[in-house]
């Protein structure tokens, strides 16, 4: 404890105060008695007008202000989680299960703690799980599509702990999360659930993030199921009747220049540099600016293509005149002839 300490077998001491650990604290009671609902601040604020210039200057100021004052308070809370100052709301589970309120801040540890990535690398997998997931939260943050929702989350890194700090969907944690998911796959592909409206939103989205819709099976009903993102993908409606977008850790295509795939092989050129090469787990990915680099090039290249393809067409229509003209063009010695 930072606080001073009086016990009956030894006699008292000096107490020297250490500043660090009384900001700290004092900073930590003084947010614990004025809970702000991160959610809503947040979903606000993307709701703010934004036709005129003036407007979006607003949003976007506003927006800034409450993320910076959530990144202000994960870090704290992270802190306090890792070093044990804040209780567990499961305290009979194993230090890596435990997980964490405070401030209506949803705090877990970056740990396999159920074996959901058992097959994909373990505490590894599960470690780089919680970027893939930022990533992905943050690709559809920047589009800003109306009507899709994300949460606000932040990962803090202490002392070999990964932290991530996740705002709580209104009604989230009274429902089993069978029956929150509207959208997607709540356990990891085996029973998918189709939804118009996401699937029309997603669409829309997935334009501008470079992905195309495709159909899945549903392992219970064996029926196609259309979904517009990746089948980990959870679609879940608060009670604040928002839609909200989970669990993106799959936005991004697979690296397979890491990934040792049945059947699958690699160009000579490839396979020349050592690839594919073996890593800790299995959910390496694209970069987004890879893709965005990519899809730049080869509209470039089409562009290029299309130009000169356009251009010999021209100059053989050209071509194809002048030989017309000189045909029908006739001296008058050549018709009296």
């Amino acid at each position: 404890t930072v606080h001073q300490t009086y016990n009956w077998i030894t006699p008292p001491v000096d107490h020297e105060s250490c500043a660090f650990h009384e900001t700290r604290d004092r900073t930590v009671d003084a947010d614990s008695l004025q809970s702000r609902m991160w959610n809503e601040e947040q979903q606000a604020t993307r709701e703010m007008p934004r036709e005129s210039a003036t407007e979006r200057i607003t949003r976007d100021q506003s927006i800034f202000k409450v993320h910076a004052d959530f990144v202000n308070a994960c870090e704290r809370g992270a802190v306090a989680a890792v070093e044990g100052n804040l209780p567990a709301i499961n305290p009979g589970d194993d230090r890596k299960q435990q997980m964490f309120i405070w401030n209506n801040i949803f705090f877990s540890l970056g740990f396999d703690v159920k074996d959901h990535y058992k097959d994909l690398g373990g505490d590894q997998a599960a470690f780089y799980a919680c970027n893939s997931d930022l990533k992905g939260l943050k690709a559809f943050s920047d589009v800003d599509m109306e009507g899709i929702y994300v949460i606000g989350t932040v990962i803090v890194d202490y002392k070999g702990f990964r932290v991530a700090c996740q705002s709580i969907i209104p009604g989230i944690l009274e429902r089993e999360q069978e029956d929150s998911v509207i959208y997607g796959s709540f356990d990891f592909g085996r029973r998918v659930v189709g939804n118009d409206n996401y699937y029309e939103r997603l669409c829309r989205a997935g334009e501008l993030l470079k992905f195309k819709p495709h159909s899945v099976i549903d392992s219970n009903s064996g029926d196609l199921v259309d979904v517009a993102s990746s089948v980990d993908c959870k679609g879940i409606r608060g009670n604040d009747n928002r839609n909200y977008i989970l669990d993106l850790i799959r936005t991004f295509p697979s690296d397979i220049n890491f990934l040792s795939i049945d059947g699958e092989e690699l160009c000579q050129e490839v396979t020349k540099h050592g690839f594919p090469r073996q890593h800790t787990h299995k959910l390496c990915q694209l970069r987004p600016e890879l893709i965005d680099a990519f899809h730049e090039c080869r509209y470039t290249q089409f562009i290029r293509h299309a130009s000169s393809y356009y251009a010999c067409k021209r100059k053989e229509r050209e071509l194809t005149e002048l030989s017309a003209n000189a045909s029908n063009h006739h001296t008058p010695e050549e018709a009296s002839s």
